[in-house]
């Protein structure tokens, strides 16, 4: 027979462990983006979102057509975005009214996003 009083008094007398929280928070991130001058995109109801094989740019124009106020362009890789002019010019293809388009890049190297980002030839729209 366990005697339940006794119980409670000793599982009371054990505390668990509470894990130490850090106080470390994510940096906001306008303090990571891309330097001045930064244009703010107005606010969008409708957002066709990045897909692969799908977000090119007569399925954009027709979700546009539709209502789509955003669009993301397929996922490119910064490398061959970056070092390639024939890559570039068959993976970002635009046109008057697809626009604001967001370049969608993937890669493991800040230096070479960034170079990717920041090419010219870009319409002032991507």
């Amino acid at each position: 027979h366990v005697d339940a009083e006794a119980t409670l008094t000793f599982m009371s007398a054990i505390k668990p462990k509470q894990p130490k929280h850090s106080k470390r928070t994510a940096p906001h991130p306008a303090s990571v983006s891309l330097c001045p001058p930064r244009r703010p995109l107005p606010p969008h109801a409708l957002v066709l979102a990045p897909m692969v094989g799908a977000s090119e740019l007569a399925f954009r124009l027709l979700c546009r057509r539709h209502g789509a106020q955003l669009c993301y362009t397929p996922m490119m890789h910064s490398s061959r975005f970056a070092s390639d002019a024939a890559y570039r010019a068959a993976e970002l293809c635009t046109a008057q009214g697809d626009g604001p388009l967001v370049a969608h890049f993937c890669g493991n190297d800040g230096a070479t996003l960034l170079a990717a980002a920041r090419l010219p030839g870009r319409g002032a729209h991507v």
